[in-house]
């Protein structure tokens, strides 16, 4: 997912950052020592049958309630762009590679599938770097920005599938009867030249000490990333289940619409599976701007996690509702928790993410502590799409998201021939 940054001090540089809103050594120690327990916490799970299933529920539960947080979200850290064992070296940013206090939603998927048969540390951080890093052809070891997957549908969908770790199904089963294309023009050089345009620069490039900020700040505009890499104008031709075909528009008496999931057609998505949100560039506006205005260029996934079945008993919890609502001009959010009520148990397609859905600032108590409502979290894929905030359905009756599109997760080791 790509992320619009927000403000930060620079310390007296008018070009670039230096990163300060948190401790790099304290986040880089604790994402391994989180790391190494959640490794340890799925490795009974290895043999069984659901495995993958296990992974993402096990890594959620983890995670549950971290918070959503753009700013610093990832990086190159100061990790070798030869070694990916050796630290030490500049980078353009150099937030952590991982971090695990913190997610957004992009970061808290390549972390859930890094860990897929990771025995250690190192077989983890071999995986999270093949997963998230391919972009310009070469090998995920060289760490460098315009190397890291910054696009969903170019970048990270067709390096997974490269390696066998993804593949696309939005178009099988009774879904082939449904299923549209949606095409957009992605220029990766527009998106850099936007990121490191005067009125950008001092926000996308951050470094750990102010020494090394001059010649990253010379690195960014050197028409980055040339002389490193070249990318051309691509075409995305992303396949997609429109919305209106998983969820239909009821009636009240009163005229007003409802709107309903279809369970028995989402029942049967493909699962376990990375789920992204396709939107229309046409139609999809940030700030009264259409996206490519405010990203320099066109982008057609906005958001993706996790998708897989799970069954839950009569009275079992099954998840966390959030309802947000204006009142009296103040912004209310409420949690209420939900619980199966069929007598035969229910059965529902779970949709495992990091959201930023709501407003920054908003939390709701859950056992008298306060919760981030931008967090990870997890709730039936039907709910998701159906949700009722602010006075509107925020999914359906948002023109520019036209629907889904599903990457199922097969069960390979992606970093098997790591170099």
């Amino acid at each position: 997912m790509i992320i619009i940054l927000g403000s930060s001090n620079s310390y007296g540089a008018s070009n670039f950052t230096v990163i300060s809103e948190y401790s790099y050594p304290a986040v880089v120690a604790q994402s391994r020592l989180d790391i190494m327990s959640l490794i340890n916490q799925l490795k009974p799970y290895q043999k069984t049958s659901n495995y993958l299933d296990q992974v993402v529920v096990q890594a959620t539960y983890f995670f549950m309630n971290r918070p959503y947080v753009g700013l610093g979200a990832e990086g190159e850290g100061d990790w070798s762009p030869y070694d990916f064992t050796q630290r030490g070296y500049p980078h353009i940013q150099q937030d952590p590679v991982y971090r695990t206090d913190s997610f957004v939603c992009n970061t808290f998927v390549q972390t859930v599938l890094a860990l897929l048969h990771a025995n250690n540390l190192n077989d983890f951080e071999k995986s999270y770097l093949t997963i998230s890093y391919g972009a310009a052809g070469i090998a995920p070891s060289n760490i460098y920005f315009y190397n890291r997957n910054n696009f969903t549908s170019v970048d990270f969908n067709p390096v997974n599938q490269g390696t066998g770790l993804l593949q696309d199904v939005t178009g099988s089963g009774i879904f082939s009867h449904y299923v549209k294309t949606n095409t957009t023009m992605i220029d990766r050089q527009a998106w850099f030249n936007q990121k490191f345009s005067s009125e950008m620069i001092s926000k996308s490039v951050r470094v750990l000490q102010a020494s090394d900020g001059p010649a990253m700040v010379r690195r960014a505009q050197n028409n980055y990333p040339q002389p490193f890499h070249q990318f051309q104008v691509v075409k995305s031709s992303l396949t997609y289940i429109p919305k209106n075909v998983l969820v239909s528009a009821k009636y009240s008496s009163n005229g007003e619409v409802i709107y309903q999931a279809n369970e028995s057609l989402i029942q049967k998505l493909p699962t376990p599976a990375v789920l992204e949100i396709v939107r229309d560039p046409k139609r999809w506006t940030v700030n009264g701007k259409l996206v490519a205005g405010v990203q320099g260029t066109n982008i057609d996934i906005s958001h993706l996690g996790f998708i897989y079945k799970a069954y839950f008993k009569q009275n079992q919890f099954m998840y966390q509702h959030v309802s947000c609502q204006n009142v009296n001009g103040q912004k209310i959010c409420t949690n209420k928790p939900i619980y199966c009520q069929q007598a035969g148990g229910c059965t529902r397609i779970m949709f495992n993410h990091a959201t930023d859905a709501y407003s920054s600032g908003c939390f709701y108590t859950n056992q008298d502590k306060k919760v981030a409502c931008n967090r990870v979290t997890s709730l039936p894929l039907g709910d998701y799409l159906t949700s009722f905030n602010w006075g509107h359905y925020i999914y359906m009756e948002d023109d520019s998201l036209l629907g889904i599109h599903v990457e199922k997760i097969n069960n390979i080791v992606p970093w098997r021939n790591f170099k």
